[in-house]
């Protein structure tokens, strides 16, 4: 474990799956023993209120809205600066006031002045695993992958690391995998890294990775999470599901599709796109390309979807506005579906940027997606798919997504963070 001045840090058993996107795959891998947590300064100081044109977390809240109130209308679009830091950055950086928030694959969390891009202090938790150690994955080192997230209540910026011998470390910093013989869990800590330690696993023997870009989605008094595929093809495992957890992570409610055993067999889950929730509704497109519509109050067990019609593979976390969720298509684009009152899905236009294939935030009257292989921001019409605005930002990490605050936007790039003006 690294952890410096300012730092709270755990070290997580290996096995465990916290709920951030990371590298996923079916090769085993002897388990590995962990040391015991530890914790560094675990009384910070309260931190700075929030305000709308803040960005805290992925997809702006905890609902993982993608909204961004408050946005001004997209006009001529241009890079306003651009940081060099020592890994990409696959999440979202985050925007606190005056400061922009990023995390890298190099293990470490900056802070930077969101007016010019300058450093104002960075923190390594750990050093990353280069991909020639790991028993598979895509990430070449694997740091930081997932969006931290900023508490204001404790002023503490949180992170997970992965770091060499199978461990992930989560680090709270003061502002001022899914790989081997995986089972995908929630887990859960106080802020001040007191008290016990809670967690929720899938009840199977193996897999079941909880790794959508959205993470755990706050839903009133419950939380959602999605799960891939597990071992069983028999008897049901809690696995390729849409769960609901109670603060103390039990869970309360849970849907599968009916077809979950095929979906394990095929890797054809759900758990490559976090639920999406509007209003009475949840609405989630996994691997299979069937997307379900969920009563919000009562998942509906197996096979107990409201409607469901044929969608596209969803990577990624998707944006609503209303009864409208803009889904991260792998192989289309942005697909809007507009859920009626009778929770009846309508399926509505395909971007017109088909290779924009990262999740949708929304702001400004424009739904914004990056093009991550070619390295475009578009800045798309709601009504009708059609591309408004577009700029280069750089080639990005797969599943990249823009945070929106005021008058620009802000995406983690293969070499650090890009700030666009005119958004």
């Amino acid at each position: 474990m690294t952890a410096g001045r300012g730092i709270t840090a755990f070290a997580l058993a290996a096995g465990l799956v916290v709920p951030v996107l990371l590298a996923a795959c079916s090769s085993a891998a002897a388990p590995r023993s962990s040391p015991p947590a530890q914790i560094v300064n675990p009384s910070p100081a309260p931190g700075r209120t929030l305000s709308s044109a803040d960005w805290p977390t992925y997809d702006h809240d905890p609902g993982r809205s993608a909204a961004a109130p408050g946005v001004a209308s997209p006009g001529k679009l241009e890079i306003a600066w651009h940081r060099h830091l020592d890994g990409a950055v696959y999440g979202q950086p985050l925007v606190i006031g005056a400061d922009i928030v990023a995390a890298t694959e190099g293990g470490t969390i900056y802070a930077l002045r969101a007016a010019g891009g300058q450093v104002i202090w960075q923190r390594h938790i750990a050093d990353p695993v280069p991909l020639d150690e790991l028993p598979c994955g895509n990430i070449d080192p694997l740091g930081i992958t997932g969006t931290p997230v900023y508490d204001p209540a404790s002023g503490l910026v949180f992170a997970v690391a992965e770091t060499t011998g199978g461990r992930h470390i989560l680090a709270g910093v003061s502002l001022d995998g899914d790989c081997g013989d995986y089972v995908g869990s929630v887990v859960s800590v106080a802020t001040d890294g007191q008290g016990r330690v809670d967690s929720y696993a899938i009840p199977t023997t193996r897999m079941g990775g909880i790794w959508a870009t959205g993470g755990v989605v706050v839903a009133g008094n419950r939380l959602l999470v999605s799960s891939g595929n597990g071992a069983s093809t028999s008897a049901y495992d809690g696995s390729d599901s849409v769960t609901a957890l109670s603060a103390g992570l039990r869970r309360t409610d849970i849907f599968a599709p009916s077809t979950w055993a095929a979906d394990n067999a095929g890797d054809a889950d759900l758990g490559s796109m976090a639920p999406a929730v509007a209003g009475a509704y949840v609405f989630i497109s996994g691997k299979s390309g069937t997307g379900y519509v969920l009563r919000a109050s009562r998942l509906g067990g197996t096979g107990g979807q409201v409607a469901e019609l044929s969608t596209c593979a969803g990577f990624g976390t998707g944006a609503v506005s209303g009864a409208v969720v803009y889904v991260p298509c792998a192989d289309t684009g942005i697909r809007q579906v507009t859920i009626g009152a009778d929770g009846t899905p309508h399926a509505g236009w395909t971007a017109q940027a088909v290779d924009a294939h990262g999740s949708p935030v929304t702001g400004g009257g424009a739904v914004w997606v990056v093009d991550y292989d070619r390295g475009v921001l578009y800045a798309l019409d709601p009504a009708s798919g059609a591309v408004t605005h577009r700029v280069d930002v750089g080639k990005a990490p797969h599943f990249a997504s823009l945070s929106l605050s005021g008058s620009r936007g802000y995406v983690g790039v293969l070499d650090g963070v890009v700030a666009v003006s005119g958004a």
